[in-house]
């Protein structure tokens, strides 16, 4: 009797200790809002009239400044985020001395798990480049994108199609290579239609949907796929993976927005970005051994927040930059179509003003800015530490993220790898 009670004992203490075990991670989801920094995040908060999706789970902020600056660009900051070390702005995944640094979706890969790279920029821009590319100068696409060729990544979405072609063929690749024809022969499914994402069922696959980088997300008329429906179904797809997978979804535009100082646009592309962290979180729902990462790579515009409610621009129907146009293809009905587009009438010697600067962009932008309770100290990055947030497996170990080279180093320790 005594021993049935002792191995009973023995059962339930062995159980209790596997639930308080620390599950290693089989898949991991990093998000990356390019230029999305704290403020960025309560403007939208603000704007929504609610939390942010991004902003449960656990919170840290972190460092984020180069080898060789206080303030890193997308390159730099990429690499720390991708290899756990620090080099000199402009560069991918090197040393600041030239060495190769292995990436994380590379050591992921190592293990059997699959690899997806999902942006909105070319997906050859600097930050996706660095998870999968190692190049002295961030500007090199056309050789970033043999280099995703190189290291067989299963899944690229994004946009940059003129990258991958000849000039023959329409694009812009000197050596004369026909990579996407390369892709294709080596096994991928190619897409560059919204429509042909539906039909995806399994990889490898590469998604080249626009020529060069996407349109602003409140400039999409619905025409492309939105960084939600790209995170569906990379998640879809990689989850097929027996062994886990890595993924890194980068919300591009937001530093764009951020750079021209768009308030409407900057908002929308987070939201955006926001939608495609939900979907994360749902699947992780779903998959428990799932890790999720929110984290910027940098912040962009120095935003502040001034007396104002971002809700003022809930009517918004396009970017600064597009209406710049509409108003001046039609000077005769400025007034009538800035109400239309943007919700907010101004006097129509406050129109009249704005229509006489010689940016009509950047006025709009600063009156919308005003309106909004937002001001930009400038159009570049900032060196503001960054908003870091975890969900799900492994999570806890982020907790001691103080620095933006931590997020792989955890990342491989959640793992059980070296990085």
């Amino acid at each position: 009797m005594k021993n049935r009670w002792f191995n009973f004992l023995l059962f339930i203490c062995l159980v209790c200790s596997w639930a308080g075990a620390e599950q290693k991670p089989k898949n991991v989801i990093l998000l990356i809002g390019d230029g999305l920094g704290v403020n960025q995040r309560i403007a939208t908060s603000s704007y929504l009239g609610r939390p942010l999706e991004m902003d449960g789970g656990i919170k840290t902020l972190i460092s984020t400044h180069s080898a060789n600056s206080a303030v890193t660009d997308s390159a730099a900051a990429a690499t720390a985020l991708a290899t756990g070390k620090k080099t000199n702005n402009g560069m991918l995944s090197i040393s600041p001395d030239g060495k190769v640094l292995p990436t994380i979706l590379e050591r992921a890969g190592d293990l059997g798990m699959a690899t997806g790279l999902v942006a909105t920029s070319t997906i050859t821009h600097a930050t996706p480049a660095a998870f999968a590319a190692h190049r002295q100068n961030r500007n090199d696409e056309l050789g970033v994108a043999l280099d995703f060729f190189a290291n067989k990544v299963d899944l690229l979405f994004g946009g940059g199609r003129e990258l991958f072609l000849p000039p023959a063929k329409g694009g812009k690749r000197t050596d004369g290579k026909d990579l996407i024809a390369e892709f294709q022969r080596a096994g991928y499914y190619y897409l560059e239609q919204k429509a042909q994402l539906e039909e995806l069922k399994a990889l490898p696959a590469i998604g080249l949907f626009t020529d060069a980088g996407f349109p602003y997300a409140i400039e999409n008329d619905g025409t492309l796929p939105t960084m939600h429906d790209l995170t569906k179904k990379a998640l879809e797809l990689l989850s097929q993976s027996p062994s886990g997978f890595f993924l890194m979804v980068e919300g591009s535009q937001i530093d764009w927005t951020c750079h021209a100082n768009d308030p409407a646009a900057t908002l929308f592309e987070i939201v955006a970005f926001d939608e495609a962290v939900a979907e994360a979180l749902d699947f992780a729902k779903t998959h428990p051994d799932t890790l999720v990462i929110v984290v910027g790579d940098h912040e962009t515009g120095g935003l502040k927040l001034d007396d104002g409610d971002p809700r003022a621009l809930r009517s918004m129907k396009t970017s600064s930059r597009k209406l710049a146009q509409i108003l001046n293809q039609n000077r005769n009905k400025a007034h009538e179509l800035f109400c239309d587009y943007t919700g907010i009438c101004p006097l129509p010697e406050e129109l009249e003003k704005l229509m006489r600067t010689g940016n009509l962009e950047a006025a709009i932008s600063k009156f919308l800015s005003e309106e909004a309770g937002l001001k930009w100290s400038t159009g570049g990055h900032s060196g503001a530490p960054l908003p870091l947030t975890a969900f799900g497996s492994g999570a806890e170990l982020f907790r001691e993220a103080t620095d933006n080279t931590h997020v792989p180093q955890l990342v491989a320790e959640s793992l059980g790898i070296e990085l």
